[in-house]
């Protein structure tokens, strides 16, 4: 396959995943875990399904780094006893995602956000992934649903 043809590959993938993600992350802003959790089903298929990415050489390197990772965020947040377990493991695939949209330079047409809310985590605070600049929190939902910053805006 041509380099071009890997890279518009993953960056199907990374969209997809980004789909996903953000359907995830707004069930979460309405505190609706079970819709998040039909949502994650979905993302986590699309990331255990192109498992094929590890072995293309211009990418393995970098896949490795945050793929593992990613699916064992996946996997924490499948297994959560409750939504706040939810949200925890939410934090760390909302880390590895926007990881790997970064180390993959995707390119999506797309203009995203990276947000943070330092009380999410119990304190320990945590960022996400948005398609829109207003913060609304998946961490606090709808207690807190503007408690964050704007972290960084980059267009892909």
């Amino acid at each position: 396959m041509t380099a071009y043809g890997q890279k518009h590959q993953h960056n199907d993938h990374l969209f997809e995943m980004l789909e996903h993600y953000m359907e995830v992350k707004d069930a979460l802003t309405e505190d609706d875990e079970s819709e998040a959790r039909e949502h994650l089903k979905n993302l986590s298929e699309e990331a255990k399904n192109n498992e094929e990415m590890k072995s293309h050489e211009d990418h393995a390197e970098m896949h490795a780094e945050h793929h593992g990772q990613m699916l064992e965020a996946l996997g924490n947040a499948q297994s959560a006893d409750n939504i706040d377990d939810f949200r925890s493991a939410f934090a760390d695939i909302s880390k590895h995602l926007a990881k790997a949209v970064e180390n993959q330079d995707y390119e999506g047409g797309e203009e995203l956000h990276l947000q943070y809310c330092p009380m999410a985590n119990n304190n320990d605070g945590a960022h996400w992934l948005s398609r829109n600049e207003e913060i609304i929190n998946p961490y606090m939902g709808e207690k807190m649903p503007s408690c964050g910053v704007q972290k960084e805006h980059v267009d892909y």
